[in-house]
């Protein structure tokens, strides 16, 4: 086992001696005029040189703004092409050495062009992409193991999917030089049934095995996990080194998720779900597999959404990335080269590849490896030879690879958490490790029990882990008075289909899916009393046509209290309002009745239990341009100061743009006000300091190059009578922010202008839900001032009563559960109020809310920080854990927070990493 160094990316280029040119490339979010910069710098030995410097508009360059656009030709400045040839030709890089790319993020859509392809035309050398986290992950470089899952769609382009299958084999096996390389097949139906027919030198060699789909499995199956067990089990249990993905990619407006498809064969309804990039990441983890490549099915409409979608999974686990289209058959010896570079067990030229792109490591290029720290992974083993009359080594159990690759994933998160910029973008200040020695003896205690084992040689025999769960909340348990989950997904006829996952009462055939006749383009606006009533009976209709769904709408239009939990499974379905069905009545406006959206969680490392101390923390960014904030501000400081009134211990700092604001802030007794940061980086240095339960925008949403962006105005944009301002927050960076932080209980997106369904604030709520704040509310469509405001003051309200009866006694190593859709139950109520009869185009205000939680209720528990860190990196140890670890591993795990100081038994998890 070997424990990173959580070094950053820069600070490891540094440490590797060797002549290098980087290209910095990055969008300057200017108010009216973004531009991409080029940033040209390079490196003889470890001195950094003078760096040259190119501006153009967004417009020139053809970036796409959205990923729903067709494929386009990318085509660099000629200008700028020539400059980068003749700067290399100066500089005297060796034409094998490469050019690094680094894409500094957030990056919006850059990362789905194919600047490969655009640089190598000019400059005729090896073009490889920069990772985050550079450090090489840890492997056994005799063997290799690959797996190729094969989850494009059966019914179109067979024949080209086949021969992708065979190029994949083909390149794996001839661009290895390990000692043994064995590929591993995992097609379901009916693609097995096409590749057992070819005759075996075409496909099936001694090194390659095709596995037979799992059984039929009947009702509802969680297709990622039931992948990873079949997978899993037919390799009995042994580790993955790479994973290749020949895959659909389904896009949206600013996001991309690859499809995946039941793996065995039914005469019915094909079952598939949606992978988002931290989905996979998951998988990969479990899997032990340290690289990974993407292939995507050849046709236009996902090629953009593909590469995107590679790009960002290089960004979200450590480990090299290959994403190649293999189209014609010159792609087919370009991947051989760049199996050859993924898999060569030591540093080695790199491929020039003029279609797709690889995030490499640099000690990977030959004359570029360097040794970092005295347990590289390239010096832990000792190298046999080929020929040599030693027999080649095993590969190590999945569970061993899965705990490695857990530790890099936890290092790559911890330095994010130490570095002033979650992104890990910037070259200046980042050059630091990360310090925590509560980090790094947690995960030194979870090493040394996984290398004991190892050397014991624990099997999987060892206890039957299924036996052993402890009773932990989980969403079929929590089950509020009178609660139904319907699930919106996709049909075989491309419509939208229907079904009920949950209720109190049993009904038969809830959890076949019925289509939905509903042309969500063609409902009326949400605007006059009339307009509105006919769309939420159309939604009514649609809904209805599930028998089990109508038969819950009625119950929960008689009961109460009740709730009515939305599971969105395909993009498309997030745009229709399902919050304003009517039975009639209006559900959501029906007294202690809340609807609200599930947004399951993306990544297995969160325990979903949110620690705390007292006191709860708010912190509000209220700044508009051409919007003032007067009233919002008013309303928090009114909802602040009842809060304390009543006993809440709670504290809250409000950063305003409005220099005429903040001098009156002596008005405003009882909470923090200053001016709103100058950048995006330091609005996130604010929240990232202040770890605040609650995080509050006021300001206007877009949409620029694919990057979603929260604007905020500065003082200078104020004064200076800006319609735009100067400030811009990508999701990402924020997504990354809250994580960091891991404090976050819920966030408010309340734009006053600025977004669209499709493509801005409900998906911003909808991602931030999934993997940084359990609860995330955003607008569904542009909402003015006033009726923000509205919303805020009765939103508060209810939400610090909640927290006030709910936390009221807690204390140290005590737990609760909130509830706050009936928060939101209270702001759509006053919406409607305010608006019911003037003006008469806003009678559907109270429809822009929209709640997204989790699918299990937000649990906060009060613990020290030290403690808290060892609890949540032990959980998320033991989840990532595929499950054939012995269960011998994982009590000696979980013992482990017995060490001084001793965590009480009451707050650990279980063997399996659920909080109870």
């Amino acid at each position: 086992m070997f424990l990173p160094s959580s070094l950053p990316a820069t600070e490891l280029l540094a440490r590797t001696k060797h002549d290098g040119v980087i290209l910095h490339v990055s969008l300057n979010f200017s108010p009216g005029n973004t531009e991409i910069q080029f940033d040209l710098s390079q490196r003889t030995g470890v001195a950094q040189h003078e760096h040259r410097v190119w501006k153009y508009p967004l417009a020139v360059m053809g970036v796409p703004s959205s990923l729903l656009q067709p494929q386009q030709d990318f085509t660099l400045p000629p200008e700028i092409a020539m400059d980068l040839r003749d700067e290399l030709t100066a500089q005297a890089l060796p034409a094998e050495q490469p050019l690094w790319l680094d894409l500094v993020r957030p990056y919006g859509l850059l990362g789905a062009l194919p600047w490969e392809s655009a640089l190598g035309e000019h400059l005729r050398r090896p073009i490889l992409r920069l990772p985050t986290f550079l450090e090489r992950p840890h492997e056994d470089q005799n063997i290799a193991d690959v797996a190729i899952l094969v989850t494009a769609d059966p019914n179109a382009h067979q024949d080209r999917t086949v021969w992708q299958v065979r190029a994949v084999v083909e390149a794996i096996l001839t661009g290895s030089k390990r000692l043994q390389t064995r590929v591993h097949i995992f097609a379901p139906e009916p693609w097995h049934e096409l590749l057992t027919r070819l005759p075996s030198e075409q496909l099936v060699e001694r090194p390659t095995q095709l596995y037979q789909p799992p059984p039929i499995r009947r009702g509802p199956a969680d297709l990622r996990r039931l992948w990873t067990k079949w997978m899993s089990e037919s390799l009995g249990g042994q580790a993955l080194d790479a994973v290749h993905v020949i895959c659909d990619v389904e896009p949206t407006m600013t996001n991309s998720m690859l499809v995946l498809r039941q793996p065995w064969k039914t005469q019915g309804r094909q079952v598939v779900t949606w992978l988002s990039v931290e989905d996979l990441c998951a998988m990969l983890t479990l899997l032990g597999a340290w690289a990974v490549t993407i292939t995507p099915r050849t046709h236009l409409h996902c090629m953009n959404a593909a590469a995107f979608f590679a790009d960002t999974a290089a960004h979200t686990r450590p480990g090299p990335l290959l994403y190649h289209p293999l189209e014609v058959p010159d792609d087919a010896n370009a991947l051989t080269d760049g199996y050859r570079f993924l898999l060569s067990p030591e540093p080695t030229q790199p491929p020039t590849l003029l279609r797709g792109f690889l995030y490499g490591l640099p000690s990977a290029v030959a004359d570029a490896a360097t040794k970092v720290g005295d347990e590289s992974p390239a010096n832990n083993s000792a190298m046999l030879t080929k020929g040599s009359s030693v027999p080649p080594p095993q590969q190590v159990p999945n569970w061993a690879s899965a705990t490695q690759r857990f530790f890099e994933n936890a290092m790559l998160d911890e330095l994010r958490r130490a570095s002033d910029d979650v992104l890990l973008s910037r070259s200046n200040g980042i050059g630091k490790t990360v310090n925590s020695a509560s980090v790094r003896q947690t995960l030194s205690d979870i090493k040394d029990v996984v290398s004991r084992h190892l050397s014991l040689g624990t099997s999987a025999t060892t206890g039957d882990a299924r036996s052993h769960l402890r009773t932990s909340i989980s969403p079929s348990q929590f089950v509020r008075p009178h609660e139904a989950i319907v699930e919106i997904g996709a049909s075989d006829k491309g419509r939208l289909s229907v079904r009920l996952l949950k209720s109190l009462v049993g009904h038969h055939d809830s959890r076949r899916h019925k289509s939905m006749f509903l042309d969500y383009a063609k409902l009326p606006k949400l605007d006059t009393l009339q307009n509105v009533t006919s769309y939420a009976t159309q939604i009514r209709d649609a809904l209805c046509r599930h028998r089990a769904v109508a038969a819950e709408l009625e119950r929960i239009a008689g009961s109460t209290p009740s709730a009515l939990r939305f599971v969105v499974d395909v993009p498309e379905a997030e745009t229709p309002r399902w919050e304003a069905v009517s039975m009639p009545p209006f559900l959501a406006l029906k007294p202690d009745c809340t609807v609200t959206r599930i947004a399951y969680k993306s990544d297995i490392r969160d325990p979903g239990v949110r620690t705390f101390s007292w006191p709860i923390r708010m912190i509000a960014f209220l700044s508009a341009a051409n919007a003032s904030a007067e009233e919002e501000l008013k309303a928090i400081h009114s909802a602040v100061l009842l809060a304390r009134q009543r006993g809440l211990r709670l504290i809250c700092s409000i950063y305003l743009g409005e220099q005429q604001l903040i001098d009156r802030a002596s008005e405003y007794p009882g909470v923090d006000v200053t001016f709103v940061p100058p950048s995006a980086l330091e609005v996130g240095q604010v929240i990232k300091d202040q770890s605040p339960q609650i995080v509050h925008f006021f300001c206007h949403g877009l949409n620029e190059a694919g990057e979603r962006l929260l604007e905020l105005a500065t003082i200078c944009d104020w004064d200076t009578q800006k319609r735009i301002g100067s400030v811009r927050m990508s999701i990402e960076r924020l997504r990354q922010v809250l994580i960091s932080t891991g404090a976050t209980w819920l966030t408010v997106l309340n734009t006053c202008s600025g977004a669209t369904p499709a493509g801005s604030l409900p998906s911003m709520a909808s991602e931030l839900a999934q993997s940084a704040s359990p609860v995330t509310i955003g607008m569904a469509e542009p909402i003015k001032a006033d009726a923000a405001t509205v919303f805020t003051r009765a939103f508060y309200g209810r939400v610090f009563e909640k927290l006030k009866e709910s936390l009221s006694g807690v204390d140290w190593g005590d737990a609760a559960m909130l509830d706050l859709g009936l928060a939101v139950n209270a702001a759509r109520e006053k919406l409607h109020e305010e608006y019911q009869d003037t003006p008469k185009d806003a009678y559907g205000t109270w429809c822009l809310p929209v709640l997204y939680e989790r699918d299990t209720p937000l649990r906060v528990l009060m613990l020290p920080e030290d403690m808290k860190t060892r609890i949540e990196l032990i959980a998320g140890a033991l989840r990532s854990l595929p499950a054939s670890t012995p269960l011998l591993v994982r009590k000696e795990i979980l013992k482990t927070l017995g060490n001084p100081p001793p965590v009480p038994e009451k707050l650990r998890p279980d063997a399996f990493g659920n909080l109870v």
